[in-house]
């Protein structure tokens, strides 16, 4: 997954194994993992100024994310 670019870590190049997963993590590893576009649409209300907004639109897109 890591080679793949589907699992990159965290910004200060962390990589935290032990942590719980957010759902907006899951989304965006799946949106890559699957090499899924992104859509820049808002799929969700909440989802505006989150980080994982293009790849949560992009799962929505495809039918994988109903409700996040």
């Amino acid at each position: 997954m890591v080679q793949t670019g589907a699992i990159n870590g965290y910004p200060d190049l962390t990589f935290k194994p032990n942590n719980s997963i957010t759902r907006a993590e899951f989304v965006s590893i799946l949106v890559k993992a699957l090499k899924l576009k992104a859509s820049e649409s808002r799929a969700f209300d909440d989802t505006t100024g989150q980080w994982a907004k293009d790849s949560i639109g992009g799962g929505r897109s495809f039918g994988n994310c109903r409700r996040f």
